[in-house]
């Protein structure tokens, strides 16, 4: 968590691993219920919430890691990172830094969504509303 502003694109790799349903330790895990979240907790508290779908099963240590990664402030890091003043943005680093939620993003909570995702998103499309095709270009490659 405490190495986000660093973009270090390793440990963000390891993280979006993590945070993918679909990675091997996930699945051996999925059907361990979440320490974290109780029924009927207020989830305003917390980041993520185990999902009931055909898609994915409880996951419950997928839904602990998010909510000790918020815990630790990783979301608000990732918020200042991307929405802070004087923050230099770039293609390369916005895929990095949001890659790991895009995997999870079926866990996460409503009001996670609206206090830290959704000014997050926003700010990308207008960073990339910005850029010419010359710069998108350039950025890509």
């Amino acid at each position: 968590v405490a190495k986000i502003p660093d973009y270090n694109i390793y440990l963000l790799d390891v993280l979006a691993i993590l945070f993918n349903p679909s990675c091997k330790w996930n699945v051996f895990n999925s059907p361990e219920p979440s320490a974290t979240y109780v029924e009927g907790v207020d989830e305003t508290k917390l980041f993520a919430k185990p999902k009931e779908s055909a898609k994915h099963s409880i996951k419950g240590r997928l839904v602990d890691l998010i909510n000790l990664f918020g815990e630790n402030g990783g979301f608000k890091m990732l918020y200042d990172r991307v929405c802070g003043e004087n923050q230099e943005l770039n293609v390369p680093s916005l895929a990095y830094l949001l890659r790991p939620f895009g995997h999870c993003c079926d866990f996460l909570t409503d009001a996670l969504y609206e206090e830290c995702i959704i000014p997050v998103v926003n700010k990308v499309i207008s960073f990339l509303d910005g850029l010419s095709d010359e710069s998108l270009k350039k950025e890509a490659a």
